[in-house]
C-alpha cells in the first residue's frame, strides 16, 4: 500500500497503520438434534485504510480514467447481529440428515476525513455486505460390513448476500457429491463440487457503469483421495 503501483493502483508513502477495537456477546443453546446460536457485535475501526477514487462528474464519464489510491479513511463502525440453526437427525441406523440456516445482518458508519470528503468511489469499506444468509441441506448414508464402510453424502447449499451499496441481491447455489470407503488397509473418496450452478453473473465490488471485479462462474472440482493404514 505504501509503495506498490501498477497501471490501476498509485501508492500513498504518507499511510498509518489501522487500529481496530472488537466487543461481542452470544448464547449457544443445543438440545434434541437443534444447536441454535445467537450474537451481536461492534468492530470499530480507526485510520481504516481503502483504495478509493473520485465519482466522475458525468455519467458519461468514465470510471476507469482515474488511479484508485489508498488513504486512511477515518474511522469505520460495523454493528450486526448473526446466527444460526443447525439440526441433525438420524433416519434409521444408515441416514443422516444435516440442516442449517445462518445469517449475519450487519449496518456500517464511515467517518470520512475531512481531506476525503468529495464524494468517491470505495473497494472495499464502504461496500461491505449488509445482509447474508446460508442454508444447507445434507444426507448421509452408510452401510457397515465386516469388509468395508461405504458412505455416500450429498450437500447443497444456498447463499444469499446484499451489499451495502450499488449491487442487487444476489443467490448463489452450490452443490457436493462424496462417495467414501473404508477398509482395513486404508480409506479413499471421491469427491465433486459444483460452485454457482445457475451460473450467475455479477460483480464481487460493483463500482456502477458496468465497472468492476467480476465473480467465478460456473465451476466443476473433482478430486480422489486415498489414505494408507
Amino acid at each position: 500500500d505504501l509503495y506498490y503501483e501498477d497501471p490501476s493502483n498509485s501508492s500513498n508513502p504518507n499511510l498509518i497503520s489501522e487500529r481496530s477495537r472488537n466487543a461481542e456477546i452470544g448464547v449457544t443453546f443445543s438440545k434434541w438434534g437443534f444447536t441454535q446460536n445467537l450474537s451481536v457485535f461492534q468492530k470499530n475501526q480507526f485510520d481504516r485504510i481503502d483504495w478509493i477514487k473520485p465519482i466522475p462528474d458525468h455519467p458519461n464519464d468514465s470510471l476507469t480514467t482515474d488511479k484508485w489510491t489508498p488513504y486512511n479513511l477515518g474511522t469505520a463502525i460495523f454493528r450486526g447481529i448473526e446466527g444460526g440453526v443447525n439440526y441433525q437427525s438420524n433416519m434409521g441406523r444408515q441416514l443422516t440428515m444435516r440442516m442449517s440456516w445462518n445469517f449475519c445482518l450487519m449496518d456500517g458508519e464511515n467517518q470520512v476525513n475531512s481531506n476525503t470528503t468529495q464524494p468517491v468511489l470505495s473497494k472495499y469499506a464502504l461496500n461491505f455486505l449488509e445482509t447474508q444468509s446460508i442454508q444447507s441441506l445434507g444426507l448421509n448414508y452408510s452401510l457397515r460390513n465386516e469388509h468395508y464402510s461405504p458412505q455416500i453424502s450429498m450437500r447443497i447449499q444456498w447463499r444469499h448476500m446484499v451489499r451495502s451499496v450499488l449491487v442487487d441481491p444476489i443467490n448463489l447455489y452450490d452443490l457436493r457429491i462424496k462417495y467414501s470407503r473404508n477398509r482395513a488397509t486404508g480409506s479413499w473418496a471421491f469427491f465433486m463440487d459444483i460452485s454457482n450452478i445457475s451460473n450467475k453473473q455479477y460483480f464481487v465490488i460493483d463500482y456502477g457503469q458496468g465497472v468492476g471485479l467480476p465473480n467465478l462462474p460456473r465451476w466443476i472440482q473433482m478430486g480422489v483421495n486415498y489414505n494408507l493404514r
